[in-house]
């Protein structure tokens, strides 16, 4: 089983600034396996997850995850220039694996909501 924890890092988006923010994921194996685990990060589309904007899905493969063995992942996320003040939605899927990247075991979902302000 894997415990997922996320955070934002700040807690805010500014559209101003033109920082972006970073989502802290930690993802722990408390199975007695090792696990291969990918994940799917998704963004409004008045938001994205690269600099350039134009991308608001991120796929990543994490690779194997030991017993006991916590990753740390920061996944940024950019305003673009039809983003207004208000509270975006955002989800994170993470996939366990069979044997291949193409065979999913097991899904866990986290809804997140990303705050943007002037």
């Amino acid at each position: 089983m894997l415990v997922i924890k996320t955070v934002l890092v700040p807690f805010r988006l500014s559209i101003n600034s033109r920082k972006p923010i970073s989502l802290r994921t930690e993802i722990t194996n408390n199975s007695e396996e090792a696990k291969k685990v990918s994940l799917k990060f998704m963004v409004s589309r008045d938001l994205s997850v690269e600099r350039t904007g134009l991308a608001n899905v991120l796929e990543k493969k994490i690779g194997l995850i030991e017993p006991k063995e916590t990753k740390l992942l920061y996944l940024d996320i950019y305003t673009k220039t039809q983003s207004v003040p208000r509270d975006y939605p955002g989800r994170l899927l993470v996939y366990e694996h069979y044997n291949d990247y193409d065979y999913i075991d097991k899904e866990y979902k986290k809804e997140l909501s990303i705050k943007v302000e002037k």
